[in-house]
């Protein structure tokens, strides 16, 4: 048996959300919001290794940073782990038209809340998914302001299964 370690960001991604495709047939995901004039705004999902500082994309949009992956010995044997994958779902987003930038980070939470609690106990190689808390920072860059929500997840893992 092959050990390997544990990170489950991409699977989530695609089971949270919805499948796009760039004019190149690139494939995407993302989350489905309304603005203030109810018009639909497909916020994608990256994961942390795909945002660049040099080249950032669109706004909106969120981010999947792997925080920690956490193994504890579930048997004395060693032969059974438990597998905890902490997981920033990070939202960012300028002041743009058509948002109020006190409400339109909330429904992009709100649509990421529903997506986990949706499917937090089917998506392969995640035995349970939940949310563990949010939290909300701003940062300048350069003479704007980007808002940042944080959704922390949890993803658990059971290896009793391979044995």
């Amino acid at each position: 048996m092959t050990f390997t370690s544990y990170d489950p960001r991409k699977i989530i991604r695609s089971t949270i959300g919805t499948t796009g495709y760039t004019d190149d047939d690139d494939t995407y995901y993302y989350l489905s919001v309304t603005d203030d004039v109810s018009d639909t705004v497909k916020v994608p999902i990256y994961m942390g290794e795909e945002v660049k500082s040099g080249s950032l994309p669109n706004m909106p949009y969120i981010t999947f940073r792997s925080m920690t992956t956490r193994y504890d010995v579930g048997d004395v044997g060693g032969r059974i782990y438990e597998h905890y994958a902490y997981i920033d779902a990070m939202v960012e987003f300028t002041d743009m038209e058509n948002i109020d930038r006190t409400s339109f980070g909330k429904k992009i939470i709100d649509a990421l809340v529903d997506k986990v609690r949706t499917y937090q106990s089917t998506i392969t190689g995640v035995q349970f998914l939940d949310i563990i808390g949010v939290r909300q920072f701003d940062v300048p860059y350069g003479h704007q302001v980007v808002y940042t929500y944080v959704v922390e997840l949890r993803a658990w893992y059971n290896d009793a299964c391979a044995v």
